[in-house]
C-alpha cells in the first residue's frame, strides 16, 4: 500500500484541483500539436508532455517517448486528476470494507458449520465410540445440521466473487 500513500500525500500537499483537459497532441483529431496538460482553473498549462521528434540529442532532439507513449502519457495525466484520483481511492476503500465484512461473515458461517459438525458428532456418538442418543435424538440432529449445511453452502456461494 506504499503507493496508495503516496497518492495520498501527493493529494495532501496541494494539487491544482478541477478536471485536467488531454493536451490536443494527445487527441488526434485535432490538428493544433499542443501537448498542455490544462485545468479549468488556470489559463496556463498544468504539465506539459513531450515527445520524441526523431532527432538525436546531439541535433537538438530530446530523449523522449515515442509518439504514441507521449500521446498516451497526455491522457493518463489528464485522467488522473485530484477529483478522479479521490474517487478511486473512495471506491478502493469501500470495496476494502465490503471484502472485510465478507470475510467476517464468511468466519461466522465457518463457526456455525464447526457447531454443525460437533452437534451432529455427538448425536451420534459419545467420543468413546458409544451411541447414547435416542434415535429420534440423532435424527433431529442429522436434519437440523443438513439444514444448517444447506444455508451454510447458499450463503458461501452467494459470497464467492464471480470475476
Amino acid at each position: 500500500m506504499d503507493a496508495i500513500r503516496k497518492i495520498e500525500a501527493a493529494l495532501a500537499a496541494g494539487p491544482t484541483e478541477g478536471e485536467w483537459s488531454v493536451p490536443h497532441y494527445s487527441q488526434g483529431d485535432v490538428e493544433c500539436n499542443c501537448t498542455s496538460v490544462l485545468s479549468e482553473s488556470y489559463c496556463g498549462a498544468i504539465a506539459s508532455i513531450h515527445f520524441d521528434d526523431g532527432r538525436s540529442v546531439h541535433e537538438g532532439g530530446g530523449d523522449d517517448p515515442i509518439p504514441s507513449e507521449a500521446k498516451a502519457n497526455g491522457m493518463l495525466i489528464a485522467a488522473c486528476c485530484p477529483t478522479n484520483i479521490r474517487e478511486v481511492l473512495q471506491t478502493l476503500a469501500s470495496k476494502e470494507a465490503e471484502l472485510a465484512a465478507r470475510e467476517a461473515e464468511i468466519a461466522q458461517l465457518r463457526e456455525l458449520l464447526a457447531g454443525c459438525r460437533a452437534v451432529f458428532a455427538l448425536a451420534l456418538d459419545n467420543g468413546k465410540g458409544e451411541q447414547y442418543a435416542s434415535l429420534e435424538t440423532r435424527r433431529g440432529s442429522f436434519i437440523h445440521c443438513v439444514k444448517l449445511m444447506q444455508d451454510l453452502d447458499a450463503a458461501l456461494t452467494q459470497q464467492t466473487p464471480k470475476d
